[in-house]
């Protein structure tokens, strides 16, 4: 039987009353003996407040911090229980584990490097029902639970059984993911460095391993960026930092695919059955078009793995490429189950949905998006199909507001280019200044479809926009506005008519085949 963790709640007193919802919410976690909770509340009669906070949260396992604005201006938030919890999370004595209770400036704070709760990082008391925002925090805290109660947790890919194996076959992955190589790693470490460096090691490769999964390459180098200096050396770590490092050069502007296909063969030859380099090789055949060699290796690697969110993704990409744009959605809402909090395939399930015309169901995948400008601006075509021309206007300006924030523009997912496919071309978008100009025009369009016939079009700040963005929003207009309103198809002739395109949509423009999925 393992102790339960102790877990500590940090929070400003104006959220005593969600603090008290989300302990009941807990309530099974304690029952089971698996958590027993502390806060100020706890503290009795005669003792000093400052001290029981002290000693309390020097023993903690796990810090729950429930933020807010209120928590933010807390000056003994921030300045004392956070910084301890901090220093104790990177000596790998504890976990910080922010929830996220009411909408806050909270992505530039001390501690927006900490996976949030809920994972997609939606308020929790701002949704339509917050029970289930709690649910969704209790069920992430028992995850933590039984990966810092599980030893099981160190496993990662496992070395070759053979070298001969052809890159651009799909050979079967191992029966065992257990390195023995990580296992002596394990063992000598809990012989030499004792329980913190087991639970620094056992904690950051879990982290690292999970990332690896949902193509979250920076996250993986971060976790293993916590490994004690004198263990990274070691060839498993080695191993799986050199896949990290190869993943996240596939995030580069633009990537070097040369040079990355290069050294993409040369660890799969030294690693045939790794599903990590499998998943970076999909991905590479995927953008050279070759999809029968990335459906194999994406298949091949969910015969061993069925919660491989990258995986799955991969495969909706080939169901969407070819046209099955219904199999692409059941794909991509697997891989929205595997990791929840991954902007990219939640916006890939909401596009799909907005090509089955499922407008609804698409907008609610779009609101619990975050920090992602791209599914702000499609969730705009979403409301236009809806016929809400003032809410898109409104998803719109706060896609501009991310664009301008220069470092959301520098996070992981926003540093891709967007990409969009025209019945008879592609257009990518990669620099800031075409993202921001397709951003504005969609705001300035949508006002102008609401009535606003005083504002300029195209707008001032992107008053000459390249051909490519011109043809989008015109194939944009047609696809959302003239097919499912067509009481306002007059109005998007004139924006169309504004763009010195063709006034009238041709039937391709209306094929709901003719843009294909946005994130590759």
């Amino acid at each position: 039987m393992t102790a339960s963790l102790k877990v500590f709640i940090s929070y400003a007193h104006a959220d005593e009353a969600h603090r008290e919802t989300l302990a009941n919410h807990l309530s099974a976690l304690e029952n089971e003996g698996l958590i027993t909770i502390w806060h100020d509340r706890k503290i009795t009669g005669g003792h000093e407040w400052a001290g029981a906070i002290d000693e309390a949260l020097r023993s903690a396992d796990i810090v729950l911090l429930l933020i807010s604005a209120d928590f933010l201006a807390s000056d003994y938030c921030n300045d004392v229980e956070l910084t301890e919890a901090i220093r104790r999370h990177d000596a790998a004595q504890a976990r910080v584990v922010p929830v996220i209770l009411r909408s806050c400036d909270w992505e530039h704070s001390r501690f927006a490097r900490f996976n949030a709760l809920p994972p997609d990082g939606v308020p929790v008391v701002e949704a339509e029902h917050p029970d289930q925002r709690f649910v969704a925090v209790a069920k992430g805290l028992r995850a933590i639970v039984a990966e810092l109660t599980s030893p099981d947790s160190t496993t990662t890919t496992q070395n070759p059984t053979r070298s001969d194996a052809s890159p651009t076959t799909s050979p079967a992955l191992g029966a065992k993911p257990l390195l023995l190589g990580l296992g002596l790693l394990v063992l000598l470490t809990a012989l030499l460095g004792g329980g913190m460096y087991f639970f620094a090691l056992s904690s950051s490769l879990a982290r690292a391993r999970d990332a690896m999964r949902m193509a979250r390459y920076d996250t993986a180098l971060e976790a293993l960026d916590t490994v004690p200096a004198w263990l990274r050396n070691w060839p498993a770590l080695a191993a799986l930092r050199a896949k990290a490092g190869l993943g996240a050069r596939t995030y580069q502007s633009p990537p070097d695919w040369e040079s990355i296909g290069k050294d993409l063969r040369r660890q799969r030859a030294d690693r045939p059955t790794d599903a990590d380099l499998m998943i970076l090789e999909a991905q590479y055949w995927l953008r050279q078009e070759n999809y029968d060699q990335a459906r194999a290796l994406a298949e091949a690697v969910l015969k061993e793995d069925q919660n491989n969110a990258e995986a799955w993704f991969l495969l909706g990409l080939d169901r969407d490429l070819s046209g099955g744009t219904a199999a692409a959605v059941d794909h991509y809402r697997k891989a929205v189950d595997a990791a929840p909090a991954s902007p990219q395939y939640r916006s890939n399930l909401a596009r799909g949905l907005l090509e089955l015309g499922i407008f609804h169901e698409a907008l609610q995948e779009y609101r619990k998006i975050s920090q992602f400008p791209l599914a702000r601006v499609e969730q705009a075509l979403a409301h236009w199909a809806q016929g809400e021309m003032r809410e898109a206007a409104d998803a719109e300006r706060e896609a501009l507001k991310m664009l301008g924030d220069a470092g959301l523009s520098t996070r992981f997912y926003n540093r891709r280019a967007w990409l969009f496919r025209l019945p008879t071309k592609g257009i990518r978008l990669s620099s800031p200044e075409d993202k921001r100009c397709y951003a504005l025009l969609g705001e300035a369009a949508s006002r102008r479809l609401a009535g606003e016939a005083a504002v300029a079009f195209p707008p001032a700040e992107c008053n000459d926009p390249p051909l490519a963005i011109r043809e989008l929003l015109a194939d944009d207009l047609c696809r959302f506005v003239d097919r499912p309103q067509p009481t306002m198809s007059a109005a998007a002739r004139s924006l169309r008519q504004g763009l010195a395109m063709p006034e009238d949509c041709t039937d391709s423009a209306h094929n709901p085949k003719s843009n294909q999925p946005r994130h590759l």
